[in-house]
């Protein structure tokens, strides 16, 4: 597909592909007034065993295991284990290109909620006052990628596989070849990935549960970008899917078992491994006097109410976990049964950065805009990482020419290319990181007719006049024909994959 596009400021040519996958869903598997399924973990699950019946034997062995160890081996459960995380954006230049402060919105969440510090615990249903349990497992982000690159746990890939979640091998491999901090294998048993999307085959979110010698990368979670967080493309209302799905991870299942989606009545004879869940057949909203299931298992003794308010239900009121759903997880982290015991190594947490010891590595910054008129004014903004807390900026052309700020706002009054410069400090380390042609001060506007033969540049780079906008591939340069001309401005688009958009972008033009 080819656009060109005339606007009144500029002259702008751009080049754009791309598609989306539509996903027919299962209604009966999605919480009432949405549009996807909540969680398709036990329909991924069941998929999974299909294709690797070795697996199923020895996932009963875990599952015996955790039978045999209701309360954790390693010491008291006050004990806080750690995971090292790192959420992969894959996207394709649309909303779901999710913002870090989101990211960071999320991982507060997962930590607040794993570690009974969500305010709503307190006002569970009388049936479970006192139950709520603190899992005391807490969540950091990676620093450190398997080639020993420093990150800030997070990255992104630009491809059109963001909008088809037809195959989640097909975008993890997307992911690992493309995204902007390393290509290759992110292993499972090292990191807890979690896979940002903008569809996951209908589903709000999916994961594995704990599955012997599966420690690929594509041993992660999935989840759409609008429902993770609170923040952002998302919301308070979608923001504890990623809670849920981690409970999946390590190892609990909906609390009406793995079978079927909810409101089954045959789930009524299937239980979910944890004994102070009551038997029910799952949630599709907040019904807090639900009592799905005529008498319950032992622990209780009496005929017990749904814990609709668990996080592993579909309820839109879920704030807890059971205290034997935190046995359960916490069993999970430490077996090396299911493979999940690494993770929480204390080798593994300093090899990925997640052992606490944050330091400056990297001084990174972007801008609001890096193209203005004369006398505009725009805002930089220090993303360096993981740990900062000086700042020094040098603006070549800008008003001020310097700042200490950590988020200084400058401006530019005089047409030209200009650099900038950050030196970031943790009182200890420093680093820098130099743009050079970064802004572009445009000149007044152009007077019509304008007439363009391009005979004047040798090339497209670095001038005021032309501006090149090329994410990914080739993108506009100088070619040696024209019409009438022997110069001309061209893009190779045949041979490119769909996806990226390219610009070429004139300075401003008077149209008065």
């Amino acid at each position: 597909m080819k656009k060109q596009l005339l606007s009144l400021a500029a002259f702008a040519f751009m080049i754009s592909t791309s598609f989306a996958q539509e996903s027919s869903i299962d209604v009966t598997n999605a919480r009432d007034g949405e549009s996807v399924e909540y969680c398709t973990q036990h329909k991924k699950q069941k998929e999974y065993l299909l294709a690797h019946p070795e697996a199923a034997q020895i996932m009963a062995e875990l599952e015996q295991e955790n039978q045999q160890n209701p309360a954790p081996s390693f010491g008291e459960k006050a004990t806080v284990l750690y995971i090292p995380i790192v959420f992969h954006i894959l996207h394709n230049g649309g909303s779901e290109n999710i913002s870090d402060e989101q990211i960071l919105d999320e991982l507060a969440i997962l930590n607040r909620d794993y570690s009974l510090q969500n305010t709503d615990a307190n006002n569970v249903v009388a049936a479970f006052q006192g139950i709520p349990a603190n899992v005391d497992i807490q969540f950091r982000l990676a620093t450190i990628a398997p080639d020993g690159t420093c990150f800030n746990g997070i990255t992104r890939t630009q491809d059109p596989l963001s909008l088809d979640g037809s195959s989640g091998s097909a975008q993890v491999n997307a992911i690992k070849n493309g995204n902007d901090v390393y290509h290759g294998e992110w292993a499972g048993n090292k990191y807890l990935n979690v896979f940002i999307c903008k569809e996951i085959g209908g589903a709000a979110g999916y994961t594995y549960n704990p599955i012997p010698g599966y420690t690929a990368m594509g041993n992660g979670i999935w989840v759409l970008h609008n429902y993770l967080g609170s923040i952002g493309s998302s919301s308070v209302f979608t923001s504890r899917t990623l809670t849920h799905e981690v409970g999946h991870w390590l190892n609990l299942s909906h609390p009406w078992g793995s079978n079927n989606n909810p409101g089954n009545p045959s789930s009524c004879s299937i239980d979910d491994g944890v004994d102070d869940t009551p038997l029910c057949i799952g949630l599709t909203s907040c019904n807090l006097t639900a009592n799905s299931c005529d008498g319950d298992n032992a622990y209780w003794g009496f005929d017990q109410i749904d814990n609709a308010e668990n996080y592993m239900d579909y309820s839109y009121c879920s704030k807890m976990f059971t205290p034997g759903q935190v046995s359960r997880m916490r069993n999970a982290l430490q077996s090396s049964t299911g493979g999940r015991n690494n993770v929480m190594s204390a080798s593994n947490l300093a090899a990925t950065g997640a052992d606490g010891n944050t330091y400056l590595c990297k001084a990174q910054f972007s801008a609001n805009k890096t193209s203005i008129c004369v006398g505009d004014q725009i805002t930089f903004t220090d993303e360096s990482f993981n740990a900062v807390n000086g700042w020094t900026w040098t603006f070549t052309g800008g008003s001020p020419s310097s700042s200490t700020s950590q988020n200084p706002t400058v401006t530019y009054t005089t047409p030209g290319l200009y650099q900038v410069k950050l030196t970031a400090t943790d009182g200890t380390n420093n680093d820098e990181e130099i743009k050079a042609s970064y802004i572009r001060v445009l000149p007044n506007g152009s007077n019509i007719p304008l007439l363009e033969g391009f005979e004047s540049y040798s090339t497209l780079n670095n001038i005021i006049e032309w501006e090149v906008v090329n994410t990914q591939g080739i993108g506009f340069e100088i070619a040696s024909t024209g019409l009438n001309s022997s110069k001309s401005a061209k893009i190779m688009n045949f041979t490119q994959a769909p996806g990226p958009k390219d610009e070429l972008i004139s300075a401003p033009i008077n149209l008065s």
